[in-house]
């Protein structure tokens, strides 16, 4: 039920959205449509909407800009085929560090050594998450291949 509401919120937003995109008021529906995704960030339209409205108010862009444009392409595949976002993830920046890291904690010797690592591991946050499972899903296959 309360799913519902956020949604039925999220689609006035969006509406509020469109009609400010209609009137020229580009910056106004950025902020509409940014209300909504946060709202209900699995409805993909408004990703087609903020990248919209998102072109209309940047002049110049720089690397932020391209960032948040290429942002709302990929919660929009997310929130299209929710199992993309492994894929994502993989190709954050920090998937290889926190890999070798990792990689580090496996082969490390001592429970010293090891505290070390899994405080480095733990700095990053939930985008740790990620790869800790895809280790523990390696693992799981290769013991079913045995």
């Amino acid at each position: 039920m309360k799913d519902d509401k956020k949604k039925k919120e999220a689609e006035n937003l969006i509406k509020k959205g469109d009609r400010l995109f209609e009137k020229g008021r580009y910056k106004d529906a950025h902020t509409k449509y940014k209300e909504a995704s946060q709202l209900c960030p699995e409805m993909p339209d408004v990703y087609d909407k903020l990248s919209a409205a998102h072109e209309k108010i940047v002049k110049d862009w720089g690397i932020g800009e391209m960032v948040e444009s290429v942002g709302y392409a990929m919660a929009k595949q997310e929130a299209e085929s929710p199992s993309i976002r492994f894929l994502h993830r993989r190709l954050s920046p920090e998937w290889n560090t926190i890999m070798n890291k990792i990689n580090e904690l496996i082969l490390c010797e001592g429970e010293e050594a090891e505290f070390k690592i899994v405080e480095e591991i733990e700095t990053f946050g939930t985008a740790a998450i990620y790869p800790l499972i895809h280790i523990l899903l390696e693992i799981k296959k290769t013991g079913k291949e045995k």
